[in-house]
């Protein structure tokens, strides 16, 4: 009644397939009514109120924005407590917010998603709710013999092995198969955009099929278009591919093979390259760390709690980024390393890395970056910290020197005076000097209530004035550069801060 009453426009956007989330629908109803309800009291009469769904590779993202008075933001983190009233008169006025927004937050946590609020300057408030798919599906008949707690656990476990192998590819469809006891043939283990009925009785003898012949022969297969591929030969005989291209790449334990993981379906582009290959490969064997984890989980549940953990937090740290931002980044990094010189597998490295380096500020920063005031000395102490942090967390599944040094010393800058351990110059290791650049982009155009939110172009005017003090100079060259080449991505990357189709050059 507050839409008709005021007469304010509510706009949707709405993607142009269905999404489908495995959730309560009732459940659902009410927290788009509730937030809908909120926005409305809060937003001017003929204003308007904008709500978007997007689909994302393992969540459906919902966003609910209006053109009102916003949130004080010391406030904002205070707003889903029950029964909590925002200060002010302004929205006394308009009734406080009360118990709605506090029970969006039940009904989000309950569903394993994330839901949080930010002040969008020169509008009113936006609330993102991150709901999880829930499309990964695991064989039954793994989860015999363990009691009904347990079996949810295991479950679960297995969800998020390969949720994030969708996310790292970029892809709608993966599955993880292992080797029968017998070494006859393949069964899914667990997979996130197949029917059930697939994965409870697919099996694949070795040798045959492509997940077959790459469990026998312990050797990769890329398949960019598969009615170009003429070395497949009866392989893809009498079947419908979803899509033209698929990746399938061997799970090794001491060189020998266990398994296979497979992805299809690249979502926002044609095919999956070398690339996606190398890194399918090197996320391949922390799958296998995940697995032996698993093994000991009866009798070893610190590890498999570990291991699970690094996982989700791995998947939770990505929920709070605007995907079309991280998208349009990932594709600039795969165009700078490319033309830095880097193989296909520090390529990989690059791109694994961009996915995990920020973990230790999900964990321990993420409430700081929040408060409405300028940083304290003690926050900024508290915030240096967590590079050791996020490498803690990764030490459960990484053992590669070149993505630990990265994520450790990606706040290094090139005159020595970042941390943790003062480097300066080529001491840096490359993947973090170009992490480092496209950490400080993504910060300077997210909003921060201690600091103004730039736009695409003030962003990297900021970045080319710090290039020999904070920044590699021939980083940022490329890296600008690579930009202009891939401007349409960011002119696609949302309200996050606005996108112009040419950046500019270089500074040298």
């Amino acid at each position: 009644k507050n839409f008709e009453g005021k007469k304010l426009t509510l706009n949707a956007q709405l993607p142009a397939v269905e999404v489908k989330v495995r959730a309560e629908r009732d459940l659902m109803k009410q927290l788009l009514i509730n937030l809908l309800h909120n926005a409305s009291k809060f937003t001017p009469e003929g204003g308007q109120v904008w709500v978007r769904l997007e689909d994302e590779v393992v969540s459906a993202r919902i966003i609910v924005e209006d053109n009102g008075i916003g949130i004080p933001d010391d406030q904002i983190e205070k707003i889903f407590d029950h029964f909590h009233q925002v200060d002010g008169s302004s929205t006394r006025r308009h009734g406080g917010t009360g118990i709605g927004l506090a029970i969006c937050k039940n009904i989000v946590e309950w569903h394993d998603g994330r839901i949080w609020v930010e002040n969008v300057p020169g509008r009113g408030a936006r609330f993102v709710v991150v709901i999880p798919k829930k499309q990964a599906v695991v064989r039954s008949e793994l989860l015999t013999g363990y009691v009904s707690t347990r079996r949810f656990e295991v479950e679960r476990y297995l969800e998020l092995v390969v949720e994030l192998v969708a996310e790292l590819l970029h892809v709608k469809r993966a599955s993880l198969m292992m080797v029968d006891e017998h070494g006859e043939e393949l069964r899914i283990e667990s997979a996130i955009g197949l029917d059930e009925d697939i994965v409870e009785h697919a099996r694949v003898r070795l040798g045959e099929s492509i997940a077959g012949r790459v469990a026998k022969g312990n050797s990769a297969c890329l398949v960019r278009d598969v009615g170009a591929e003429n070395r497949l030969g009866n392989l893809v005989n009498g079947k419908r591919y979803q899509s033209k291209s698929f990746l399938s790449v061997p799970v090794r334990r001491d060189g020998r093979v266990i398994g296979v993981i497979n992805v299809t379906d690249p979502v926002g582009r044609e095919s999956l390259d070398e690339g996606d290959h190398k890194l399918l490969e090197l996320f391949a064997e922390r799958v296998v760390l995940a697995l032996d984890a698993l093994s000991h989980f009866k009798e070893k549940s610190r590890e498999f709690e570990d291991v699970r953990s690094t996982f989700k937090s791995i998947l939770d740290a990505k929920r709070y980024i605007d995907p079309h931002a991280a998208d349009a980044l990932s594709t600039v990094l795969r165009d700078v390393a490319a033309r830095m010189g880097m193989s296909a597998e520090e390529n990989a490295t690059l791109r694994y890395v961009f996915n995990v380096y920020d973990l230790g500020l999900a964990k321990i920063g993420h409430n700081i970056i929040k408060q409405p005031r300028e940083l304290t000395q003690e926050d900024r102490d508290h915030l240096e910290q967590h590079t050791i942090v996020g490498l803690d967390m990764l030490k459960q599944i990484e053992f590669i020197p070149r993505v630990q040094d990265a994520v450790l010393y990606h706040h290094e800058n090139y005159d020595g005076t970042g941390y943790p351990g003062k480097l300066s110059g080529e001491e840096i290791p490359l993947e973090a000097r170009i992490i480092r650049v496209a950490d400080t982009l993504r910060a300077l155009i997210s909003h921060r209530p201690y600091q103004k939110q730039y736009n695409l172009n003030e962003a990297v005017e900021v970045i080319r004035h710090r290039a020999g003090t904070m920044f590699d100079p021939k980083v940022v060259e490329v890296f600008i550069d690579s930009m202009n080449r891939h401007a349409d991505r960011f002119q696609t990357a949302g309200s996050e801060a606005e996108a112009h189709a040419e950046i500019g050059p270089a500074a040298h």
